[in-house]
């Protein structure tokens, strides 16, 4: 399942995170749920993530993500599934508006009021997540920008190619080749993508809404014309056709 682009992950949205990683956690399951919990808490205990939650402090008007200063409140908010009282230091993770707190000025500021949390107000910052897991998702966003140019021109030239052969009254045996071949091309660029980035990709295939979304995306970026936007238009429905086309090569369903 593809992941909201948050900055603060629900365990219900680590364990879409995590299974986009080929970990398999069904939250419908109750074993899958207590082991994602474990595990979540395995980590925190090894410093490798940090839990929050989200607190407005009325009297200093501060909106934040706190750090859940003792590990073992972790460990309460699972067994117990119950609120449990949060009064005890809790020092700003991240404001509101995006700031990380001065640690010369305010990094030890804590929650002053009594406040109650439960299971429901845990958050994991997904920066965290991606440290752990070592995604840099500033080189991934260029990478996809650079494969989605490259696929942008090579579907403009396959397009231009197909349209040329459907116009002819006949084709040839070679001319019906060429068209296969050049389906199948679309197709191993429709799975290249899914394998390069999630975004792309939609339960273990192409995602061919994405991928059609990105090519138009990006002629609005370069500025293209409206009349050179010809063959460039509802891609979807032909890179899904193509993908199909081929599926018993690519070994994919045919669903």
């Amino acid at each position: 399942m593809a992941i909201l682009p948050k900055d603060y992950l629900s365990i219900d949205d680590v364990a879409d995170y995590f299974n986009n990683l080929g970990y398999e956690y069904d939250l419908s399951n109750n074993s899958d749920r207590y082991k994602i919990n474990k595990d979540i808490y395995d980590l925190i205990l090894q410093d490798k993530i940090i839990a929050v939650f989200y607190f407005f402090d009325g009297s200093n008007f501060n909106a934040a993500y706190y750090h859940i200063g003792h590990k073992d409140a972790y460990k309460l908010l699972i067994q117990n599934d119950a609120y449990i009282d949060v009064i005890f230091s809790q020092r700003v993770y991240r404001y509101d508006n995006g700031m990380k707190p001065d640690l010369s000025k305010d990094g030890s500021y804590t929650i002053t009021e009594s406040y109650y949390i439960n299971f429901e107000d845990i958050y994991i910052p997904k920066v965290e997540l991606d440290k752990l897991f070592k995604i840099d998702t500033t080189q991934d966003a260029e990478k996809t920008k650079q494969l989605i140019a490259e696929l942008q021109s090579e579907l403009a030239q396959v397009k231009a190619q197909l349209d040329e052969q459907q116009q002819a009254p006949q084709r040839t045996r070679a001319q019906t080749d060429e068209t296969n071949t050049d389906k199948k091309l679309i197709a191993m660029m429709a799975l290249l993508l899914a394998k390069q980035s999630n975004v792309f990709c939609l339960n273990g295939k192409p995602n061919y809404k994405q991928i059609n979304n990105a090519i138009l995306n990006l002629a609005t970026d370069l500025k293209i014309d409206s009349e050179d936007m010809i063959g460039l238009k509802a891609n979807a429905n032909k890179i899904s056709q193509a993908v199909q086309a081929h599926a018993d090569i690519f070994k994919l369903s045919k669903d």
